[in-house]
């Protein structure tokens, strides 16, 4: 009973979220796939609602690399009423020129229903979402960063996706084989203190560091990788859009005693292949 009643909500919910009359490819339905996500997530809980978001090859980053679903399963499912609520919403992303990977960014806050009084953990979440091949959208990975406490009114976001207009976006293609040789390239790079990194990052880069509020543009981003010259990067793995246009690749890091994994999304660049247009460490727990 309970699993008829979960996939009648679903039915509803995904029929006010997502738009009748919309290319599959376009990234104003992937803003709607992720927040009918955020919306089933706060009615079922976050098990219930990643379990109907996420592919079922995604890939959980922690202490390894692992499929992020048989965590899931394994996870106790939520009493209800839920007595802790996450919170997100989408403000800035791109969609491959071919519609098959896409990503979002957002700010998130988990908010006690409980009455407590503490501040609520925020930060910024990162999304990586894949199309499968009945069309549909689901998340392949799913990482965040923690902030220090900033003002959100989540209801008050807009995504406007003319400033992520893929008009705007590259019109380069690349190879899967020279996006993994330039994330070994800035692996490689970023043990060298005083290397400059100007040639692999897009001017409009954003980068996520946990502890730090999202840090944006080239030179920012720049002197943040030459002040991270003490940490070691090993490439895992890279997946290409069949555009050849968008790009991400993943891998492990150690800084200090500090030991996590890393995404970067590429966009394809004529002169040297791929530039940086997204960079994020999440520690291990």
């Amino acid at each position: 009973m309970k699993q008829c009643i979960i996939f009648l909500f679903m039915t509803v919910l995904l029929d006010e979220y997502l738009p009748a009359q919309s290319a599959n490819h376009d990234l104003t339905t992937l803003v709607h796939y992720e927040k009918a996500f955020a919306a089933a997530t706060k009615y079922l809980g976050v098990r219930n609602g990643f379990l109907m978001f996420f592919s079922d090859d995604a890939l959980a980053l922690d202490k390894t690399i692992h499929n992020y679903r048989a965590d899931l399963v394994r996870r106790q499912a939520p009493l209800y009423p839920l007595q802790v609520l996450l919170e997100w919403a989408p403000t800035e992303g791109r969609v491959a020129r071919s519609g098959d990977w896409g990503f979002l960014v957002g700010p998130y806050r988990i908010r006690s229903l409980k009455g407590d009084t503490r501040a609520a953990p925020m930060g910024w979440y990162f999304s990586l979402w894949k199309k499968q091949t009945d069309s549909t959208w689901k998340v392949y990975i799913d990482v965040g960063i923690q902030t220090p406490s900033f003002e959100l009114s989540l209801d008050s976001l807009v995504f406007d996706v003319s400033s992520n207009n893929l008009e705007e976006a590259t019109m380069a293609s690349s190879t899967r084989e020279r996006l993994e040789e330039c994330d070994t390239l800035l692996n490689w790079a970023c043990e060298k203190p005083g290397y400059k990194f100007t040639d692999w990052i897009s001017p409009k880069v954003r980068m996520h560091r946990n502890g730090q509020l999202p840090i944006l543009g080239s030179r920012a981003v720049v002197d943040t990788l030459m002040r991270e010259s003490n940490s070691v990067k090993m490439f895992k793995g890279a997946e290409v859009s069949d555009a050849g246009d968008f790009g991400f690749t993943y891998g492990s890091y150690s800084q200090g005693t500090e030991y996590g994994h890393y995404v970067r999304v590429w966009e394809a660049n004529d002169e040297v292949g791929w530039n940086v247009v997204f960079d994020i460490l999440s520690p291990a727990p």
